[in-house]
């Protein structure tokens, strides 16, 4: 009999876990793949990346694994420590043309807003998609240097 009420209680508690997993909540994990994935597609000559830290690996590890080695891309932390400089950012790769931001939401909301404005850097937002907790910016700079709405 307490065979059976384990048995029963396991298979609720699978049965519940299931359902919370696959119905509730929306299923699937980040897509870092996808998010990489979308911008190799749309990709134009003299476009570069700008990444946060947590999408750096994304980029190093699925520009290899899409051979898309024409992704030009640079981190936005800069691994040096300078002396007297409260965050260590890296500046733009660019001031006029195509800029993609790859950024991971939930740690880094508005991200490419934030670094536009640091910069004090114009520019208008072509394209964004979300690939779950990814997101994905592509932004038409200008050689103004104002800052972004």
């Amino acid at each position: 009999m307490l065979a059976l009420s384990i048995v029963s209680i396991a298979l609720v508690y699978a049965g519940l876990s299931a359902f919370k997993n696959v119905v509730v909540n929306d299923g699937g994990f980040d897509d870092p793949r996808g998010a990489v994935a979308a911008i190799a597609k749309a990709w134009q000559p003299g476009d570069r990346i700008y990444a946060s830290g947590p999408a750096m690996p994304c980029i190093i590890y699925y520009r290899m694994m899409l051979h898309a080695d024409q992704l030009d891309f640079v981190s936005s932390r800069n691994p040096v420590y300078v002396p007297d400089q409260a965050e260590r950012i890296v500046v733009l790769p660019k001031t006029e043309g195509r800029l993609w931001f790859l950024y991971f939401a939930p740690n880094e909301k508005d991200f490419d807003h934030r670094i536009l404005t640091n910069f004090h850097q114009a520019g208008s937002l072509i394209s964004l998609a979300r690939y779950k907790n990814f997101i994905v910016a592509l932004w038409d700079l200008s050689p103004e240097s104002k800052p972004t709405p």
